[in-house]
């Protein structure tokens, strides 16, 4: 409130001829120095009502058995008893004192996002040691963890472990005017909400319709304090730098601090890196400290963007953004002395590029009966290793299914031993099956052509650069061998269990085509070529 006065100006009388003489006021002090002004320098004298927050004492601090730990003050800060309003005061003055309606002064134009324990703090200020403002997290935390009770002109917060704290309903000061007491209450916290909504957080209490929650205020308005004591609950994750990194996979490490029990952590990741709760995968765990997730199913030389987070009280903290590169693809290798190829294939079989006995790609290699481990000069039923010719009934010794022509033991694969390409290639090289068989005529491409003057097919990845070449080296039989005729067979590990077990299933091709590989069969004495496949 303003009261304007009159000014009663006093002439004083010349002492002395030839003197000149002026008009002063002089203003004496209670520590007995004055002031002196002109008085035609003066307009008006006003007396103004200036608005002082009170001193008040150091409260105590309470321990609320609150998960973090900190306590809260027993009352406001300017207060001297839990009932006493306190001070009102402007966001991030230390000072106390302003009452400038310009959010400009409180500190900026552009304030920080967080004042608690800073030299803006005015608690810091007041009380020093671990006191400080509330943080946004503090004010989560006692609102979630308390019982909350109306208790007169004040709002009773009852802790875990049953101590309790009251806030007084104290309204607000706008300038120097107070507002609002006892239906009311507004206490800061220090944090700012920063550009979409350009002001600091507070908690209210509205007294008229009985609830209590978040709101925001300009910064200009003097609010109540209710001090905190201890260091600020301030989650902090860390994105460490992936390992382990693979062709298809990697290992994602962070760490979160400042929390005293695990809670929900993980990656955001993916091939951009704008990395948002909308964008992007998340794999999640629970973890207190460090913490790893593994990915899988990764795309090769491929770089993906990631970041860690944190979720506490339903609110996310994230990391900082990193990246990591897949390792490229190895599409060909050697095993045990032999090499081989990646064609893409879904299974990710990975086919020899040469013939069992052969030392090229063009060459033929082996001719070898199935179930047999080795080339020899004649292949006939009488020859085979496994069965026999008697007056035109076959006879068989191993993988039989049918009475009346041998011993039954119903083994439709061959096993290892009679392998031929695990007994001469070792390692994990086998024969392939009949469905990889199957995947390799239907995933990739056939083109007849010539190597070296030898006729046979490329067959080409659809998906990378990578081809075999099979030559057609044709087949031995009891009396013939038609590799001169364009033609050529390559077994499979996979019998035929449909026709009497005399044949196994393989791959036949000439110029103008492949043979169904579905349903084409051949007897098992026939000396065909092998190419051997593993999966290492």
């Amino acid at each position: 409130m303003k009261r304007q006065i009159t000014i009663a100006i006093l002439t004083v009388c010349a002492l002395c001829c030839f003197a000149q003489t002026k008009d002063v006021m002089v203003i004496e002090k209670n520590d007995n120095t004055k002031v002196q002004l002109n008085v035609e320098d003066i307009k008006r004298v006003l007396f103004e009502s200036i608005y002082a927050n009170p001193t008040g004492t150091l409260a105590e601090a309470v321990d609320l058995g609150l998960s973090s730990g900190v306590k809260w003050a027993s009352w406001n800060l300017g207060a001297s008893s839990k009932d006493d309003f306190g001070g009102y005061y402007g966001w991030a003055d230390p000072t106390g004192n302003k009452t400038s309606q310009n959010n400009n002064d409180y500190p900026s134009a552009t304030p920080p996002s967080e004042i608690s324990g800073t030299s803006y703090d005015v608690v810091r200020s007041l009380w020093g040691g671990e006191w400080r403002l509330p943080t946004k997290d503090d004010v989560e935390e006692i609102m979630d963890e308390c019982e909350w009770y109306i208790s007169g002109k004040s709002v009773e917060a009852v802790g875990p472990n049953g101590n309790s704290i009251f806030f007084p309903i104290g309204g607000s000061r706008n300038g120097t005017e107070i507002e609002d007491v006892y239906d009311y209450g507004y206490y800061w916290t220090g944090t700012y909400l920063g550009e979409n909504t350009p002001n600091p957080l507070l908690l209210v209490f509205d007294m008229t319709e009985t609830n209590f929650g978040f709101a925001n205020a300009d910064r200009h308005y003097g609010l109540s304090i209710r001090p905190v004591f201890g260091k600020p609950i301030k989650i902090s994750i860390t994105t460490v730098t992936a390992s382990d990194i693979t062709e298809s996979g990697a290992t994602l490490s962070g760490h979160v601090s400042g929390v005293s029990s695990a809670i929900t952590v993980g990656f955001i990741y993916g091939t951009t890196n704008n990395l948002s709760s909308t964008n992007g995968t998340r794999k999640s765990t629970t973890a207190i400290g460090g913490y790893s997730v593994p990915l899988s199913n990764l795309n090769a030389g491929t770089t993906y963007y990631y970041r860690a987070y944190a979720v506490y009280k339903d609110r996310y903290y994230y990391g900082e953004t990193k990246n990591f590169t897949t390792k490229e693809k190895v599409t060909t290798g050697t095993l045990n002395g032999h090499d081989w190829v990646d064609l893409g294939l879904p299974s990710g079989t990975k086919w020899a590029t040469a013939n069992i006995g052969a030392s090229k790609p063009e060459y033929y290699g082996w001719y070898i009966a199935w179930g047999e481990t080795t080339k020899k000069s004649s292949y006939t039923w009488n020859t085979y290793k496994y069965g026999s010719d008697n007056g035109g009934i076959i006879r068989l010794t191993k993988y039989n299914c049918t009475n009346g022509q041998g011993t039954v033991d119903n083994k439709s694969t061959l096993d290892m031993s009679d392998d031929a390409a695990r007994v001469n290639w070792g390692s994990t090289w086998r024969m392939p099956t009949r469905e990889e068989m199957k995947e390799l005529w239907r995933e990739c491409k056939w083109q007849w052509t010539t190597k070296n003057g030898i006729n046979g097919y490329e067959v080409k990845s659809k998906v990378n650069s990578n081809s075999i070449f099979l030559p057609a080296a044709g087949l031995m039989g009891e009396s013939f061998g038609d590799d001169s005729a364009g033609k050529g067979y390559y077994w499979t590990n996979t019998l035929n269990t449909a026709d009497g077990c005399i044949d196994a299933y393989c791959l036949g091709f000439e110029s103008n085509g492949l043979y169904s590989i579905d349903h084409y069969s051949s007897p098992r004495s026939l000396g065909q070529m092998i190419r051997p496949v593993t999966k290492n």
